[in-house]
């Protein structure tokens, strides 16, 4: 790949990073080329060297996403790492995929963009995949409950999502901290053996909560 080449795809990427708080908010189909050239700070004419339609722009997010999804699936299989690491990793992907990639998101993408709404649905199950391998291995060994994992895949696509709506949290009293933190709590022991529950250190997940607490306040 030539050095322009990289670059015009590096600045692609980078323009189609300034959409994704709109876009977890409102989703793509309202969207106009006008506003998407607003929202990356250039204009159209800037846009149409990089994207030759909306609908470009709309792939190329969804490539972005089925990437990210696939990349950090890959992460998770690290035979060196502990059941704690392989857990605690796995909390934080399903973390950072809720938080970016959001109901309103997928719910106007599969009425709009079926196709490309699969492309995102086929990630998320070779994931959810490589996961339910590992966990089987630690329920063999007595660490993990012996559960159906899917339900705690389920639980993450519908439920954790949902912790993220302003309006839910108001009802529930809680702040997005709370919320999640209690998340983790009630997932940790669905999943993990009570006898091997005082072995995780939670010190990374408060601070990686933090984190992301902050990132959501300022995209509100």
């Amino acid at each position: 790949m030539s050095i322009e080449i990289e670059k015009k795809n590096a600045m692609r990427e980078k323009l189609l990073v300034k959409l994704l708080p709109v876009i977890r908010k409102e989703g793509v189909s309202s969207l106009r080329i006008e506003r998407i050239a607003k929202i990356m700070d250039i204009s159209k004419a800037t846009m149409y060297k990089y994207f030759s339609s909306k609908e470009e722009i709309i792939e190329s997010i969804v490539d972005l996403y089925v990437s990210y999804i696939t990349d950090i699936g890959e992460t998770i299989v690290d035979h060196n790492a502990s059941y704690s690491e392989h857990f605690q990793k796995s909390f934080e992907q399903s973390l950072l995929i809720a938080f970016y990639i959001s109901n309103e998101y997928l719910n106007d993408l599969q009425t709009s963009y079926p196709t490309l709404y699969e492309k995102i649905s086929d990630a998320h199950d070779k994931r959810n995949e490589q996961i339910s391998h590992i966990s089987d291995q630690y329920q063999n060994e007595g660490i993990f409950n012996p559960i159906n994992i899917y339900l705690l895949h389920m639980q993450d696509q519908f439920l954790l999502r949902k912790l993220f709506d302003p309006a839910l949290l108001t009802k529930m009293n809680m702040t997005l901290y709370e919320a999640l933190l209690d998340y983790y709590s009630l997932t940790k022991h669905q999943l993990i053996h009570p006898e091997y529950l005082n072995e995780i250190d939670d010190n990374k997940i408060h601070e990686l909560l933090k984190k992301l607490v902050q990132k959501f306040s300022t995209t509100m």
